[in-house]
C-alpha cells in the first residue's frame, strides 16, 4: 500500500521514510504485546497466586481451548479455574482465556514463566506449540523474593520488559542518554524508535533515528497533528483487499505503542507524561534526567542511574579512540540486565563498552542483545557469543574502534560481569 506524504513536507527526510516503512509488509515491527492492559502489580500478584496453586518446581495444567467451545474444565483444569478465578476476584480481569492467550505469552517472553507442551517438554518463547502446563521461572521467583526490595523487583521486572520487547529499553536509554533527547512522542515511538530493533526494509541505526525523530521535529505541530490524522483515515482495513499483507491498520499500528508506552513507564527507568490536552501526545521520559516534568523521582530509587556522560568520555580516553560517523557505543552485557542498582553501575562502566558501526550494533540489538560473551580472534578481531551459541565477528578498525592493549582488561571484566547475576 502507497502513501503520499509530500503535500506536507516535500524535502523532509521523516517522510520519506515513513512512506518507504508503510509500504513494507512489516510496517508495524517486530511481534509484542498490544492488547495486554496487565501492570506490574498485577504481574507480582498472580505469579503469587501461581505460586500458592503449584509449587515452585510444579507444573500447572491450563486449558488448551477456548471457553466458547468447551465451557467446562476437565479435572486436570481444577487447578487453572480456581487459580484464574482467584485473580479475576482479586484484580477484576485475567480470565481462563485472558490467561492462557495473553499474559502467559507476555510474560514468557519476558522469562518470568516457562510454557510446557503436552509431553511436559519446554517450548521456546516464541514457538506456536500447543501449551499444556506453566510454571513460574527462576527470573519470576526474583519478583516473589521476601528478601528483594520494591526497587529491586522493579529492575528484575525492567530487564523481563527489555527481553520481551526485543531489546527496547536499551535502545531508549541510549537515545536519551548519548544522544541528547529530552522526550520521545507516541508517534515518534511508533514511526522511528521501532525501526531500530525491527529487521525489515525500514531497519534503521540509532544514529539514523536521532536524525529521523529531529528531521520529525522541524514540522510544526500542526502539519505532525494533520499528517497524524491523514495516516488515521488512510491506513484502515479495507474488505476489497486479496489478503491480510496488503492490510494498514493506523489503530493497531499505535495501540501496539500504546501498550509499549504503560509497560515502559512502570519500569524502573521511565515516566509518561501527558503532552498538551491530547492522549496523541503522551511523551516519554528518562527518570535519570533532572527536572522531568511531571515525574515522581522518590517513589522509585533512580538517582544514579545517569552515570554515562563521565564512563563514556573514559572509553575514548582509556582506547585512545575519537568518535566517527556511523558508529555507536554498545554497552555489551546491556544495561536493561540490571537486577538492582549496584548491578547497573557495574554495567555502565567503560569495561563493559565497545564502540562499533551502526550495522553490527543493529545486528546485537535484533538478536535481542544476547551477544554478550567477548571472545578473541587473534590477533586482534572480537567474537561477541550468545548464549544459544551463535556469534558475530568484530573486525578491528572495520567494524570497531578500541585499543589492542585493553582486549585483556575488557576480557577479564567481561567474565566478571557473566559471572554475576546479571547473567541470562
Amino acid at each position: 500500500m502507497k502513501i503520499s506524504l509530500s503535500k506536507f513536507g516535500t524535502s523532509n527526510e521523516s517522510l520519506k521514510y515513513l512512506e518507504e516503512r508503510i509500504v513494507d509488509d512489516n510496517y508495524r515491527g517486530d511481534v509484542s504485546s498490544q492488547h495486554n492492559r496487565w501492570t506490574f502489580d498485577d504481574l507480582v500478584f498472580v505469579l503469587g497466586a501461581l505460586q500458592k496453586h503449584k509449587a515452585d518446581d510444579e507444573l500447572l495444567k491450563i486449558r488448551t481451548t477456548d471457553k466458547s467451545k468447551r465451557p467446562a474444565n476437565s479435572s486436570e483444569e481444577f487447578d487453572f479455574a480456581s487459580f484464574c478465578d482467584e485473580v479475576v476476584s482479586k484484580i477484576g480481569k485475567g480470565t481462563q482465556d485472558a490467561m492462557r492467550k495473553n499474559w502467559f505469552v507476555d510474560w514468557h517472553r519476558a522469562g518470568w514463566i516457562e510454557r510446557y507442551n503436552n509431553k511436559k517438554e519446554l517450548v521456546a518463547p516464541y514457538d506456536r506449540s500447543q501449551i499444556s502446563y506453566v510454571k513460574i521461572s527462576q527470573e519470576g521467583l526474583k519478583l516473589l523474593s521476601k528478601t528483594s526490595t520494591r526497587t529491586d523487583r522493579y529492575f528484575v521486572f525492567s530487564k523481563g520488559i527489555d527481553q520481551m520487547y526485543n531489546g527496547t529499553i536499551g535502545i531508549l536509554l541510549d537515545l536519551f542518554r548519548n544522544y541528547d533527547i529530552k522526550h520521545i512522542d507516541l508517534q515518534e515511538f511508533t514511526y522511528f524508535v521501532t525501526g531500530v530493533s525491527s529487521k525489515g526494509s525500514f531497519s534503521i541505526s540509532r544514529e539514523r533515528c536521532v536524525e529521523l525523530i529531529n528531521a520529525w521535529r522541524r514540522l510544526t505541530p500542526m502539519e505532525r497533528r494533520n499528517i497524524d490524522d491523514y495516516l488515521r483515515k488512510a491506513l484502515v482495513p479495507r474488505d476489497t483487499a486479496s489478503n491480510k499483507t496488503e492490510q494498514r491498520d493506523y489503530h493497531n499500528w499505535i495501540n501496539k505503542t500504546q501498550q509499549t508506552f504503560s509497560l515502559l513507564k512502570q519500569t524502573i527507568y521511565f515516566e509518561q507524561v501527558n503532552h498538551l490536552k491530547f492522549s496523541r501526545f503522551n511523551r516519554l521520559y528518562y527518570l535519570g534526567n533532572e527536572n522531568v516534568a511531571g515525574a515522581e523521582f522518590s517513589k522509585r530509587d533512580v538517582k544514579r542511574l545517569n552515570r554515562s556522560l563521565q564512563q563514556k568520555h573514559d572509553y575514548f580516553k582509556q582506547h585512545s579512540v575519537s568518535k566517527r560517523r556511523g558508529f555507536e557505543l554498545h554497552h555489551i552485557v546491556a544495561l536493561a540486565w540490571a537486577e538492582s542498582q549496584h548491578d547497573f553501575k557495574m554495567l555502565d562502566d567503560w569495561r563493559n563498552m565497545i564502540y562499533i558501526d551502526g550495522f553490527t550494533h543493529a545486528q546485537i540489538t535484533q538478536n535481542r542483545n544476547l551477544n554478550v560473551k567477548i571472545e578473541v580472534l587473534p590477533p586482534e578481531d572480537l567474537k561477541l557469543v550468545d548464549y544459544s551459541g551463535g556469534s558475530l565477528v568484530v573486525k578491528y578498525l572495520e567494524n570497531a574502534l578500541y585499543s589492542k592493549n585493553n582486549l585483556p582488561i575488557m576480557l577479564d571484566y567481561n567474565k566478571d560481569l557473566l559471572k554475576q547475576k546479571v547473567k541470562k
